[in-house]
């Protein structure tokens, strides 16, 4: 099954005598490709869904199927092809209408100034990059975030003391909600990208609508409150081609995307907020996630993060306190490293801190026999500096031992992750 991913653009029509709306519509319909727009003026503001590396552009075919068709880059050169005059921008694919300018004198250091025969293939690898750079994340605005992420707690420390500002932390839904009371730099907060984030924006001023950016493995898709797009008429017409673009377009993904990862989800309340006014998203969203209400009112700044109930609040510390924070988070099996793995050093050291002191004794005993026998072969001329340092390292490697398990016991009673 495909998976696909919406990109948007624009036609603009430089000639509106040569080329209509009404034209680029009959285009799309002769395709069978599944579109929605808007156009205003002499600009026809296009989204339509691509899958796969070569972007292939989703269709209707003759058994009332979708399917992946032509790619962009070929659908943006036939559109070109087919109607005059048109300047096409979509998903970073261009192509521009020909304009005659009738006839100009063409001198030989005209044609040594012209681009070599490859230019073209530079030309699509320079539009690669644009297409690339377009998934990067938008910039978020300096109020209140929320974070929903499968992340670990144990990043959270370091993110609290680089925003110098407290970071309340609560499991939802098989996630983890950050919420802070200014912006927390995305790629800070994660150091490595998870599966599955979903970040929420605030303009403190209330000028902005909210932005969404919602990323599940490589795709990354931007929600701004602002989507003001209809399907074509064929696919208004069309019951299969409607509900498609109900599903893939427009507020669609975003709603799959999301009850993907957040399977307690409601779709319908999701959608509801998406599509609803961008002034009362910092309300409605949080709502249709299922989050408590005081993360709308931390939102709104009615309320400060670290005052949301039930939260655990990671307040900016100095460095010897954040790492001692992130190991016990670590340690408890709540970041980065597999949880299996801590489980059996919890067993083994933590879990068993009377056996590991008999052990360390031991160890430590048998350290001091083989310095002393050291010391005993020095004394007598013949040797034992080899069994000196031996015995040395296997007692410092049993106090080591002590001291790491004492320490990380202790900064785990001081975050409360003792089971």
């Amino acid at each position: 099954m495909s998976q696909w991913l919406p990109v948007r653009g624009a036609i603009t029509r430089l000639d509106t005598s040569l080329a209509s709306n009404e034209d680029i519509e009959a285009f799309l319909e002769r395709e069978r490709i599944i579109a929605r727009r808007h156009a205003e003026d002499d600009t026809y503001w296009i989204e339509l869904a691509v899958t796969g590396r070569r972007r292939r552009v989703a269709v209707l075919n003759e058994a009332g199927e979708v399917e992946p068709g032509h790619p962009l880059a070929t659908v943006v050169e036939k559109m070109d092809f087919e109607i005059r005059k048109l300047q096409i921008e979509i998903g970073g694919q261009v192509a521009w209408g020909d304009i005659d300018l009738g006839e100009v004198d063409v001198t030989l250091d005209d044609i040594d100034d012209c681009p070599p025969a490859d230019a073209g293939e530079e030309t699509a690898e320079n539009l690669e990059k644009v297409d690339a750079l377009q998934a990067e994340p938008p910039s978020f605005e300096e109020g209140p975030m929320l974070i929903v992420a499968d992340t670990s707690l144990a990043q959270v420390p370091a993110l609290a003391a680089q925003i110098e500002h407290p970071v309340a932390a609560f499991a939802h839904d098989g996630a983890n909600v950050l919420l802070a009371d200014v912006e927390m730099p995305v790629k800070a907060a994660f150091g490595q990208l998870p599966h599955y984030s979903m970040t929420f924006s605030v303009d403190p001023a209330g000028l902005e609508n909210p932005k969404l950016t919602v990323v599940q493995d490589s795709s990354r898709l931007s929600w701004h409150w602002t989507y003001d797009k209809t399907d074509c008429d064929w696919v208004a017409a069309n019951p299969q081609a409607s509900a498609f673009a109900q599903e893939a377009l427009g507020a669609g993904p975003f709603v799959t995307r999301i009850c993907a990862d957040l399977p307690g989800v409601d779709a319908d309340a999701v959608r509801a907020a998406l599509v609803g006014p961008g002034s009362q998203a910092p309300r409605a969203f949080p709502k249709a996630l299922g989050l408590p209400e005081e993360v709308s009112d931390v939102l709104g700044e009615l309320l400060e993060a670290r005052q949301v109930p039930g939260a655990t609040v990671f307040e900016p510390q100095r460095f010897k306190n954040r790492i001692k924070s992130q190991v016990a988070y670590e340690v408890s099996g709540q970041g980065l490293v597999h949880p299996g793995m801590w489980g059996v050093v919890r067993k083994v050291y933590l879990d068993n801190s009377r056996a590991l002191a008999g052990v360390a004794g031991v160890q430590a005993a048998i350290g001091a026999g083989i310095v002393a026998f050291g010391a005993r072969r020095i004394a007598k001329g013949t040797g034992g500096h080899v069994a000196t340092a031996i015995g040395s390292a296997v007692i410092g490697s049993a106090g080591a031992r002590m001291l790491v398990t004492r320490w990380v016991g202790k900064a785990m009673d001081a975050e409360g992750l003792r089971d």
